[in-house]
């Protein structure tokens, strides 16, 4: 699979810190431009997550709303009543995770319904934030992966260290 323009924005520092249990963490940056195309591209991989094109006319037509006021009304979490905001950052967050899992390191991240089947658009989704599968051959091996992630995101600076503070 083709990775989308943006991950291409992604950038590995070369730093490696030690967390606090011992292990290796290393440090990626998100170095985004302004290029209109590649942000467009990106908006609409990231709501196609919370709602496919093909399914956006029947869901809108049922409705009575517009495309955009369904996205935004119905669709993604609120972006001014708590808890919308930092529910849009962390999913923000678990995406582009998943984004970096898939294309970058070559898993596969299944993401069907995680955040398209919510019952409350501003509550985050239950269980792990990401997943990755890595098959070693086309039989089960016990060469085979899999990732588990918790993701953390904020739209707020922060002096803390949130990778720390997780563990």
């Amino acid at each position: 699979m083709v990775a989308p323009d943006h991950v291409a924005w992604l950038e590995d520092t070369g730093e490696v810190i030690e967390t606090l249990d011992g292990r290796e963490a290393e440090i990626w940056v998100l170095q985004h431009a302004d290029d209109p195309a590649i942000l467009s591209a990106w908006a609409t991989h990231y709501r196609q997550h919370y709602c496919r094109d093909e399914h956006l006319p029947d869901l809108v037509a049922d409705m009575g709303l517009s495309n955009a006021d369904f996205l935004t009304k119905i669709k993604f979490p609120d972006a001014l009543a708590a808890p919308g905001p930092s529910t849009r950052a962390g999913d923000f967050g678990e995406i582009l995770v998943a984004d970096f899992i898939e294309y970058v390191l070559g898993y596969w991240c299944p993401r069907q319904g995680r955040f398209e089947d919510r019952e409350n658009r501003n509550v985050p989704s239950n269980g792990a934030d990401v997943i990755g599968f890595s098959f070693a051959g086309d039989e089960p091996s016990p060469d085979d992966e899999l990732l588990v992630i918790e993701s953390k995101a904020g739209f707020r600076p922060t002096t803390k260290n949130r990778l720390q503070r997780c563990l």
